[in-house]
């Protein structure tokens, strides 16, 4: 007798199990997928790297990386070079020093630093260009705002829940200014520790209860 008192009876006392649509199951299983995702960025190319003044988008390819030597993660190396261009058609008795123009140029050459290296992970070359991504953060759960009622589609149980989290276990060079002004991402993710980011997920019900559509297989 005291062994059924000890049981838990969903008819009579109202438990849940893991696959109910309850907020206890959606929050467990947007705690394991958040535990998986990282906060990073990417940037242009693979280093090392070198580019010049006179290159398509170098000004804000510069303010860009600039941003990471502040953060300690990558080092630049500057150069200068210089260019010839006639300047107009030499008629009569100009010499052809006349007509060329000579102009100073710069180059920079950025390097990943120790720090960098820990961090900096290559990503496969899409259309022609490599992109180098760097990671600051994880992230955590901090609230099931709302959920939708579980519906069946395609033979499957699921249900779309809006919740807040926020960036967790944020690396030292993450709160460095000049790259939280150049990242919208991480000036986001730094925000989240005041105010939490929401966010939108689609939960599929499994064999052993609830979890992100990413991980159902």
């Amino acid at each position: 007798m005291k062994k059924l008192i000890l049981l838990c009876l969903p008819i009579f006392l109202g438990c849940s199990g893991p696959k109910d649509a309850t907020k206890e199951n959606f929050t467990i299983a947007l705690k394991n997928y958040l535990s998986e995702q990282q906060g990073c960025f990417e940037v242009f190319g693979h280093f090392p790297q070198s580019f010049s003044e006179s290159e398509p988008g170098y000004r804000q390819r510069v303010l860009q990386f600039d941003s990471l030597v502040s953060a300690g993660l990558l080092d630049v190396k500057e150069s200068s070079y210089q260019t010839k261009s006639l300047t107009k058609k030499c008629l009569g008795k100009r010499s052809a020093a006349e007509c060329v123009r000579v102009e100073e140029k710069q180059k920079r050459e950025y390097t990943l630093t120790k720090e960098g290296l820990r961090f900096a992970e290559k990503l496969p070359v899409k259309k022609f260009f490599g992109e180098t991504q760097f990671c600051y953060s994880g992230y955590k759960l901090t609230n099931v705002v709302n959920f939708s009622e579980p519906a069946e589609v395609f033979g499957k149980k699921i249900t779309e829940v809006v919740y807040e989290y926020k960036a967790s276990d944020i690396e030292e060079w993450g709160y460095n200014k000049d790259l939280i002004n150049d990242i919208k991402q991480l000036r986001d993710d730094i925000g989240s520790l005041d105010k939490p980011l929401k966010g939108k997920a689609v939960l599929i019900l499994s064999g052993n209860g609830w979890v992100h559509e990413s991980q159902f297989n």
